[in-house]
């Protein structure tokens, strides 16, 4: 009977503790905990954009959406990043602009706004950020980077990815 007191106790705290370790974010959306499967890596960007290259060893990425509403894709993805006011900003190589095989390209996606915009010349890019209020141009990180960083977290923080470069 004394063991039987001794052991309730601890089973309770073993399973406080448990359910304290496994609750840390509760409101997460499962898109941004999503790491890949096994023959593919995958980035969380904003919902419903995301990064995929396959494990078979491919150089470049890319970004489509997840919805079937909004049919997408950037292949070729060479550099990207994530803004503070929810902007996707790419660089991509031999990659497509209004269907059309392009060797260079910078896209600027807006998922709030369903707005992507695509520009076959850097300096076209750099006015559109400069007249949207965009005064310096966004730094853009490699891929790899930013899943090797993704791999030892449960999300991806925007502000420390950028802070690393």
């Amino acid at each position: 009977m004394k063991r039987k007191i001794i052991q309730l106790p601890v089973l309770l705290c073993v399973m406080l503790c448990q359910s304290a370790c496994t609750d840390k974010q509760p409101d997460v959306d499962e898109f941004y905990t999503q790491k890949g499967g096994f023959d593919f890596a995958r980035i969380p960007l904003i919902k419903p954009y995301e990064a995929v290259v396959p494990a078979t060893g491919n150089e470049y990425w890319l970004i489509h959406s997840v919805t079937d509403t909004l049919l997408f894709s950037i292949p070729g993805v060479k550099q990207l990043s994530v803004s503070d006011n929810k902007m996707i900003f790419v660089h991509g190589v031999n990659t497509a602009i209004n269907y059309q095989n392009v060797k260079e390209g910078w896209f600027v996606l807006m998922p709030a706004k369903n707005l992507v915009k695509a520009f076959l010349k850097h300096e076209n890019y750099l006015n559109w950020l400069h007249d949207h209020g965009i005064e310096k141009e966004p730094h853009l990180i490699d891929p790899d980077n930013i899943y090797r960083y993704f791999k030892n977290h449960d999300t991806i923080d925007w502000q420390e990815i950028n802070k690393r470069r």
